[in-house]
C-alpha cells in the first residue's frame, strides 16, 4: 500500500465505522477496459497525479 496504513486494520477506525454504509455508482476495482482507461484519462485531462477519482468525479 505504498507505506500507507490499512484503515481496515485500524481498531479505532473499525470502532467508529460500525453501522456506516456507503454507495458507489461505478466499478472501482473491477478489471474492465473502462476501469483501466479511467485513471489514464483522469491523469491526462483532469491533471490528476494519482489517477484515483475524487468523490465528485466518481458520482458527479
Amino acid at each position: 500500500m505504498d507505506g500507507r496504513r490499512d484503515l481496515l486494520k485500524s481498531p479505532p477506525t473499525l470502532k467508529v465505522a460500525q453501522g456506516v454504509g456507503f454507495m458507489t455508482s461505478y466499478a472501482p476495482v473491477e478489471n474492465t477496459e473502462a476501469t483501466r482507461i479511467w485513471p489514464a484519462m483522469l491523469k491526462k485531462y483532469a491533471k490528476s497525479a494519482s489517477g484515483i477519482p475524487s468523490f465528485s468525479q466518481a458520482v458527479g
